[in-house]
């Protein structure tokens, strides 16, 4: 999955962490029917105890990969400097379009456009060789 952007990453992170919490919820009120004596058979209760908690590492998992794609993204625009960090922050955090950087930077569109197109591919290679890596 290619992420849109950093807002969007954000805001997947934030789903994961409310679903994630409902879902420990759905775990806590089954175990308190279980303590107030709300019959259901054993092997169904366990079936359903089993498929929460499978549910919640699998939450678990997915906000920790997408936390660590956050932490990436972010020691990724650190390592630009100057013009290329302005770029990739009013890009990336702000949502900005390069013709609006262009007008908030006061640089051409062109020149605003030719740097990003070099980080880019900056940052492309960068993962392509941080994928063969691992």
């Amino acid at each position: 999955m290619i992420v849109e952007s950093y807002k969007d990453l954000l805001g997947e992170i934030e789903l994961l962490e409310w679903l994630l919490g409902d879902v420990q919820r759905q775990l806590m009120r089954n175990r308190a029917k279980e303590i107030v004596g709300h019959e259901m058979p054993l092997d169904k209760a366990l079936v359903r105890y089993d498929n929460l908690r499978e549910r919640i590492e699998a939450l678990e998992t997915e906000l920790e990969l997408k936390r660590e794609l956050v932490k990436k993204i972010r020691e990724r625009l650190s390592q630009f400097t100057g013009l290329h960090h302005k770029i990739a922050y009013m890009q990336e955090i702000e949502g900005l379009s390069l013709q609006q950087i262009a007008i908030e930077t006061g640089y051409s569109y062109i020149h605003i456009r030719r740097v990003h197109s070099n980080m880019k591919k900056t940052m492309i290679q960068s993962c392509n060789t941080e994928i063969v890596k691992t």
